[in-house]
């Protein structure tokens, strides 16, 4: 077997060391003089030698260098360097060889250097054919050794792994549970809840109740009693017990972190979906909510009002979402998770098929609420409602009002532009056409001027270009020239909005939807 793969270990290793700088207590950042006075890496030099004798095809000489080196060594250099020279074994096919020394470095009490070594075999094994096997093999060889714990440790992990892969849940449990003192105490709740994870998964779930016995059993620690609330929540989700699990939930909220908390709001979800029993877990989230469950569980909340707003967001149903904010702001919850619910309802606001009275609700909540936030984002999120909603119902003196307070996050050229917008319905709205053309043609000019960086329509998603603005733009200019009797200029804005749509048109390919929305807006105009 050639030796490449032992080059690329040479490399990676002389990163490793170059990423590390100066001698401990040094900065780095010293002149090139200073900088050819320090000491060089040992380990860093060893690495350059075997690196050199890999060019030449002298395996067996890199080997010696690196063995010979070893020996002067200590602490992180020494294990890097087992680490190398274990790497060259393994890629010449000499695994055996490499299992050897590392054994040899155990049983001489080189702990520091075998663990910095120890993925490098267990790696290769897992590759090979009967990958598992090989790696529990090496396990049990190894369990004959005396070594510290945490070696003791690495070698546990390394079994569960294999175990687990191998769906060998019930022996990875008992693994696990009988070596529970060797492993820190987050180390092993977490394998623990891993493994009960993955059997749950494979719907073992006589292995779950067996672990949740031993650990109620147990008593401790309190990490691994949490961790077993937890999972019998979880299991009875799985069985679709949903009347079950919300009780162990609302018993046990008060002691779950927001993580736990979290991750059972989502399992919640998603098993209400899949089981069609969304109405129960609905109430039991507006149980939660109400009773300020979530109030010191800030992802929690989020998830859980994100889900519950988007009950009505799903349904399209406008007034039904904000009549749901308001039983959060009635709840308790703060102005700025009002206003998150409120962005996520924005796109109704802008939907044609959501009803006028239903914007104007929305409007109302939101005007409420813009005196309550104080962050740019929190305003600019809720002003972007109003805005939507004023453009729906055409309140033209309302969004005039808020544009000259100022919108947070946008220039001045963006309140110019957008003042334009709202003076020029404003006057097609009083019959003003004179006055509506020439705002509509100031809005184009400053479009015009800008870098296309294009946007997304909020209601159909698709990109909106420049060019797509000023086409549309001028149709409507066209179509308000012609109501006036002034023919011949509405013909030509006509041709001014063919050319900027034939335009628009390069920017897309035919089967995009943009490409069928702007041939569309072509076929509208007479093409004189």
């Amino acid at each position: 077997m050639k030796s490449c793969w032992s080059m690329g270990m040479v490399i990676a290793l002389t990163l490793a060391m170059g990423c590390r700088g100066g001698r401990k207590g040094e900065s780095g950042g010293g002149s090139s003089h200073e900088g050819a006075h320090e000491r060089p890496d040992p380990a860093m030099e060893l690495a350059q030698k075997a690196e050199e004798a890999l060019n030449l095809g002298d395996v067996d000489g890199a080997i010696t260098i690196l063995e010979n080196g070893m020996v002067s060594l200590s602490g992180e250099s020494r294990g890097r360097v087992l680490s190398l020279l274990l790497g060259i074994l393994v890629g010449e096919g000499r695994i055996e060889d490499a299992q050897n020394r590392l054994i040899k470095a155990l049983e001489t009490g080189d702990q520091a250097a075998a663990l910095e070594a120890f993925g490098i075999i267990e790696q290769a094994l897992a590759a090979q054919e009967d990958g598992h096997e090989r790696v529990l093999a090496w396990c049990e060889r190894l369990d004959g050794i005396q070594t510290g714990k945490e070696a003791a440790g690495v070698v546990l992990r390394n079994r569960l792994t294999a175990l687990q892969a191998l769906q060998r849940h019930e022996e990875a449990m008992e693994a696990l549970m009988g070596a529970w003192e060797i492993l820190l105490e987050d180390q092993a709740v977490g394998l623990w809840s891993w493994l009960v994870q993955s059997a749950m998964g494979a719907n073992r779930l006589e292995i779950v109740e067996r672990a949740l016995s031993e650990a109620e059993r147990r008593g401790k620690p309190a990490a691994l009693l949490r961790a077993a609330a937890v999972t019998r929540i979880e299991l009875a989700f799985h069985r679709r017990e949903i009347p079950t699990a919300v009780e162990l939930l609302v018993g046990s909220a008060d002691r779950l972190d927001d993580a736990a908390l979290s991750r059972l709001v989502d399992v919640a979800v998603r098993v209400a979906q899949e089981a069609e029993a969304m109405a129960g877990v609905e109430r039991w989230m507006e149980q939660f909510l109400a009773q300020g469950a979530f109030r010191d569980r800030a992802n929690a909340r989020r998830r859980a009002v994100r889900w519950y707003i988007g009950r009505s967001r799903e349904a399209g149903d406008l007034a039904g979402g904000v009549e749901r904010l308001r039983r959060l702001e009635a709840w308790g919850l703060p102005p700025p998770v009002l206003a998150g619910g409120l962005t996520q309802l924005s796109d109704l606001v802008l939907a044609p098929e959501t009803p006028v009275p239903a914007v104007e609700v929305a409007i109302a909540f939101a005007r409420d609420l813009l005196g309550r936030v104080d962050s740019d984002l929190d305003r600019a999120q809720v002003v972007g409602v109003i805005l939507d909603g004023g453009f729906r119902t055409e309140n033209y003196s309302l969004l005039e009002m808020l544009l000259q307070e100022g919108v947070p996050g946008h220039d001045a050229v963006w309140h110019e532009t957008m003042l334009n917008k709202v003076r020029a319905h404003a006057a097609l709205q009083r019959g003003d056409t004179e006055e509506a053309v020439r705002r509509f043609r100031a809005f184009m000019k400053v479009i015009e001027a800008q870098d296309d960086g294009g946007h997304r329509d909020p209601v159909t998603d698709e990109r909106v270009t420049r060019e797509m603005i000023l086409g549309y733009n001028a149709k409507r200019i066209a179509g308000l020239l012609e109501k006036a009797g002034r023919i011949e200029e509405a013909a030509e804005a006509r041709r001014e909005a063919v050319r900027y749509y034939r335009k628009a048109l390069e920017e897309f390919k035919p089967e995009d939807p943009e490409y069928q929305t702007i041939k569309k807006n072509l076929a509208d105009l007479p093409q004189a």
